[in-house]
């Protein structure tokens, strides 16, 4: 048990470094949606035109009413939910298994973001948990919410029933078939109002497909690549790639790809690929709910207890790459609305500028797109006019405006125009 207490304290002690950087522009929405809205405008108001169910959001309005909306206590739910995966894994596989998903350099990554991957990941590995430990009424429980958390999760629910197919529990099948109708069922109205905006958005923004993760051979195999080294890329990319591609070869490798588990691994990629044809979404973080089944797999797959502390060791390596060094880090929102100057206006996309909505609440946002632009002086903040197809610096141009300065912070620019 000690050991047990140790690798839980170490997980967390490492969940904790910077654990209050800056919100990038997806959190700053989950802030700004659960402080702005009731509980009913987020179903009524914000859900139609958002592309996830409300559960997360709701789970969050109810937490930021006690815990407040500090950077730390947005992310703190998915440092639970997190460490919550790591005690299933450990009651259900034993410590291996637990200590390879708790260190992942990914999942360190995403337990620090207040967004709704590692929820669902708890509730589909609640489900496996179940599944092992024949608790029915848990695993409808459990599959019914993780479709009403993220709908990416009907990718591992399919793969459950290839899976169950397999090893031949027809009971627990038909279980999965009566969960899935039920909860497609209940989200349906909803995902039909969304299904409709999204295809409209996707004609309007033009490069909206390539951040939603296309068909490509790229973002597949980035796919187990994140899965093995996390969100860090450095420079030379020779190098780059050399170093990740050769530890991904060698965890991937040691995968027992034999066990009836590995349909849990392999469907759900293989069903997003397909699915990304019609509608893209083939980014590797829609896969965090994989990551459990890995480590699973690769405790299986490897027999050397000194080959299973190498690789925990590169995972602890990598996670802390990411961790201590502050270029790897989120969009620093925090410190671009720190220095814009009081009773200012704000020029940009203004749906990708939440991060100055959440930090500056009481400063004034405008579209840049539809904006008249009167004044001798802009501060401009073109985050996302690449992906919206808008060629900012040409109107900027031609109406006079030229830029005197830019202010350069973690993956953004604030620039000052003049006329």
């Amino acid at each position: 048990m000690k050991k047990v207490i140790a690798i839980f304290a170490i997980a967390l002690s490492l969940r904790l470094i910077g654990l209050n950087q800056s919100l990038w522009l997806d959190e700053a929405v989950t802030a700004v949606v659960v402080r702005d809205l009731s509980w009913t405008q987020i179903m009524t108001n914000f859900a139609p035109q958002d592309f996830h169910p409300t559960s997360y959001y709701l789970l969050m309005k109810l937490w930021t009413t006690f815990f407040g909306l500090s950077e730390i206590s947005l992310r703190m739910p998915s440092i639970l939910f997190s460490l919550g995966v790591g005690w299933l894994l450990y009651r259900l596989k034993g410590l291996w298994p637990a200590a390879f998903f708790l260190f992942n350099p990914l999942v360190i990554y995403y337990s620090q973001e207040a967004r709704m991957y590692l929820m669902v990941t708890f509730l589909l590995t609640l489900a496996f948990y179940s599944l092992e430990r024949k608790n029915a009424w848990l695993y409808c429980l459990a599959i019914i919410l993780a479709f009403q958390t993220f709908y990416g999760a009907i990718f591992f629910i399919v793969g459950l029933m290839f899976y169950l197919l397999v090893i031949k529990n027809w009971r627990f099948l038909m279980l999965t078939f009566g969960s899935t109708l039920i909860t497609v069922g209940m989200a349906m109205p909803l995902l039909w109002q969304q299904w409709h905006n999204s295809q409209e958005i996707t004609a309007l923004v033009v490069n909206w497909k390539n951040v939603l993760g296309t068909a490509s051979l790229k973002n597949l195999l980035l796919i187990p690549l994140k899965f093995s080294i996390g969100r860090i890329s450095f420079e030379p990319k020779a190098a780059y790639y050399l170093i990740a591609g050769l530890w991904t070869t060698m965890v991937w490798s040691r995968l027992k790809w034999r066990d009836p588990k590995a349909i849990l691994l392999m469907t759900p990629l293989l069903l997003a690929l397909v699915f990304s044809f019609v509608s893209p979404l083939l980014s590797y973080f829609r896969f965090l709910y994989l990551l459990p089944v890995l480590a699973i797999l690769l405790n299986q797959g490897l027999k050397n207890n000194y080959l299973k502390i190498f690789i925990l060791i590169g995972f602890i390596g990598f996670s802390l790459v990411y961790l201590l060094f502050p270029q790897f880090h989120r969009e620093d929102w925090q410190s671009l609305a720190r220095d814009l100057p009081e009773k200012t206006l704000v020029y940009g996309i203004v749906s990708s500028l939440e991060g100055i909505n959440y930090y500056r609440p009481e400063l004034l946002i405008k579209d840049l797109r539809f904006s008249a632009l009167m004044a001798k002086q802009l501060l401009v903040v073109p985050y996302t006019a690449e992906i919206y197809g808008f060629d900012y610096q040409k109107r900027l141009i031609d109406l006079g405006y030229h830029q005197k300065r830019q202010q350069t912070y973690r993956q953004l620019v604030l620039e000052t125009w003049v006329r």
